[in-house]
């Protein structure tokens, strides 16, 4: 895929994974631009003086190439990246299949961090934010506004507006389609919108 991809991949990166955090329910320790104490083995104030330039060779050596990224079209090699990011090489892996849309990825994503009961409570709401601008980028030369609708059994919910997914549906375009397994789960959602 082209080098430009992995540009914009590590641009929407420093964005939502933003500075030096020390947040105290984070398994991963101190954490800069997204790259954790505990993945790197570095100590705390090497994690606090990370410069963007060293991140970025260190992102497209440990994940870029590793998650496969690097072998997939536009915008779905942003969203296997952002997730390896995020949750490790394995569960992006784990979670993909061949022939899979990114917003069908996207989905399996948000079905895998629902599942995460501990860990959602803390980090949930930033979660689904970080998943909202994800979609943004991911279509970010289409101006229409859709929602993000999950459904869980007979039910649906439409959440916050984001730009339009592609696809046609009787009546209009697609819009993402999350099943959220367990049930319940969208009690701890629903907070969030």
């Amino acid at each position: 895929m082209p080098k430009q991809d992995f540009e914009k991949s590590f641009e929407f990166l420093i964005k939502v994974e933003g500075g030096f955090v020390d947040h105290p329910n984070d398994p991963g320790g101190p954490t800069k631009f997204g790259i954790t104490q505990a993945t790197t083995g570095w100590d705390r104030e090497t994690i606090k003086n990370l410069t963007p330039e060293v991140a970025k060779k260190w992102y497209f050596d440990n994940y870029w190439k590793p998650s496969g990224a690097d072998k997939l079209p536009w915008p779905l090699n942003l969203a296997v990246f952002d997730f390896a990011v995020h949750s490790g090489i394995q569960t992006a892996r784990n979670h993909y299949t061949p022939g899979m849309s990114a917003n069908e990825y996207v989905a399996a994503r948000l079905n895998y961090l629902t599942s995460l009961t501990d860990l959602w409570e803390h980090f949930g709401r930033g979660w689904m934010r970080r998943i909202m601008k994800l979609m943004q980028v991911m279509d970010d030369e289409n101006p229409e506004y859709g929602l993000i609708q999950v459904f869980e059994g007979d039910k649906h919910y439409n959440y916050y507006p984001v730009k339009q997914t592609e696809g046609e549906m009787s009546g209009g375009k697609a819009k993402l389609m999350v099943r959220i397994e367990p049930r319940g789960i969208l009690e701890k959602i629903r907070q969030y919108f």
